[in-house]
């Protein structure tokens, strides 16, 4: 673990603590975002520990800590726009590779995560006035974890007033919603919920992974039996204890997916309908 990076200069309240690996081999990287609801930041349980097993499956990691309410938006999305930016002018130094770079998110963390790869984050100034504003922000990868998705009928409200402000979350939450955010630049998305979640309902996954579908970007969502909010690595759920590995190997199958190869997935019954034919022609 490197030590802690503040972000901005004269303000300690928004940091990234890299977590990396040892050894010259580059390596992909996580930025982690906690969830708290856009009110605090749930490091302790949301950070160090999600860091820590990406580490163990092969990736460097980021712990970001944002500023939260009282501050409202921009400065949550500056801060994320700001840590992104400052891990791949690292990449060099830290032994990552740059094409393979995610930010994942848990709850209102994965609002955040969302905002850096749909149109949330864009227009957003957040510029430090050094050479990690010519970076670009936007992640190679989402993983969203039983994320705050979807500000659509009347789905979490606290947490859409907490990022905005009351006043402005009931006249355009909407345009904050990342079901409503996400284009066909948008990265490949994991996400995962759990069909208990008192707290997120998961339809927020589900609508988000419908936005991604609509717009032909690459996703795959897992929606799990049992389990409650704030199930970070799931590690009393078996179920749910493998979405670090499910997440890993979706961001493999994109590295290695060949746009050569899609019409063979996405007509798979064509073509073996057409193979038969042929077959019954011979």
């Amino acid at each position: 673990m490197h030590e802690k990076i503040i972000l901005w200069q004269g303000c300690d309240l928004a940091t990234l603590t890299p977590f990396l690996l040892p050894g010259k081999r580059k390596r992909p990287c996580v930025l982690v975002i906690p969830g708290g609801g856009y009110q605090n930041v749930c490091y302790s349980s949301e950070g160090a520990p999600i860091a820590q097993k990406f580490n163990q499956l092969g990736f460097h990691a980021a712990v970001l800590n944002y500023r939260v309410k009282p501050a409202i938006f921009p400065a949550p999305v500056e801060d994320a726009i700001r840590a992104m930016r400052i891990i791949r002018g690292h990449a060099e130094s830290w032994q990552i590779n740059p094409s393979c770079i995610a930010a994942c998110g848990f709850s209102a963390g994965a609002h955040l995560a969302a905002s850096l790869g749909t149109t949330i984050a864009q227009g957003v100034p957040a510029q430090a006035g050094d050479e990690y504003d010519r970076c670009d922000y936007v992640p190679d990868y989402l993983i969203l974890c039983y994320g705050v998705l979807s500000f659509t009928q009347n789905r979490n409200p606290r947490c859409a007033e907490n990022l905005l402000g009351q006043e402005r979350a009931n006249k355009e939450k909407l345009r904050f919603s990342p079901d409503k955010c996400v284009t066909r630049h948008t990265p490949p998305a994991f996400i995962w919920h759990t069909f208990t979640d008192q707290v997120v309902d998961y339809n927020s996954s589900i609508l988000f992974a419908k936005a991604m579908t609509a717009r032909k970007r690459p996703c795959e969502l897992h929606l799990f039996p049992r389990g409650d909010h704030g199930m970070l690595l799931g590690l009393h759920t078996p179920d749910v204890a493998i979405w670090p590995t499910l997440a890993k190997r979706f961001i493999n199958a994109q590295e290695k997916f060949s746009p050569k190869l899609a019409p063979r997935y996405t007509n798979s019954y064509q073509c073996q309908a057409e193979t038969d034919f042929l077959e019954t022609k011979k």
